[in-house]
């Protein structure tokens, strides 16, 4: 729904400034007008895209801290990338960097789970 407002207004602000430039008559302003107007369409279509997996990304982010501060790791492990994901790491304090899916999985297995306890940090 944000999506559809964001483009409403998106429409709203390019269009009309877009529409307002003097009418053009001769088939090769028509045809500028037209390569502009796509130029900012495609220009808009990626901030959109950009937007949207930047809100994506923000969201899994806000889960995983909830889940890790919950001490929810079994529900963390969902979030993660699959085996075999290029370039996949995690840092969790200063006793260095996991690397692999095998040893990121097993540190979400081994942190305690202590009833009614809230981190926050």
């Amino acid at each position: 729904m944000a999506m559809r407002k964001f483009l409403a207004i998106l429409w709203l602000a390019v269009v009309p400034a877009a529409l307002a430039a003097e009418p053009a008559t001769d088939t090769g302003a028509l045809l500028a007008r037209v390569e502009k107007l796509e130029h900012e369409l495609a220009r808009t279509q990626l901030d959109v895209a950009r937007n949207a997996d930047r809100g994506a990304i923000e969201n899994l982010f806000a889960n995983y801290m909830y889940l890790h501060n919950a001490f929810e790791d079994e529900k963390i492990k969902a979030l993660w990338a699959r085996r075999g994901t290029p370039g996949m790491s995690a840092q969790y304090s200063n006793v260095g960097v996991y690397r692999n899916y095998d040893s990121i999985m097993a540190y979400h297995s081994n942190r305690p789970s202590p009833t009614g306890k809230l981190i926050f940090h």
